[in-house]
């Protein structure tokens, strides 16, 4: 682990600065939001959330998310989100 940090603008500070190849981030943040956070630094760092917002992460970049269950299965939830080429 290079930084921790407690809020958005601290995290982005952090990634212009040490310029990790991957950060692990919550949505939900001060000041910036994780999502914020992401788009800011998309072009650099790939970027991976921890966070229970499944659905926002999904929506917010063009994608869906379904949810199924059954008493074989269990639930399944499935994520789909575009390639970016």
């Amino acid at each position: 682990m290079l930084a921790e940090t407690g809020d958005g603008v601290s995290t982005l500070r952090a990634i212009q600065t040490l310029k990790p190849d991957v950060v692990f981030l919550d949505i939900n943040m001060p000041q910036l939001n994780g999502l914020e956070v992401a788009e800011a630094v998309r072009d650099t760092t790939t970027v991976v959330f921890l966070t229970a917002y499944a659905r926002e992460i999904a929506l917010a970049h063009g994608g869906s998310i379904e949810v199924s269950s059954n008493d074989t299965s269990g639930t399944t939830f499935t994520v789909r989100l575009p390639r970016n080429n």
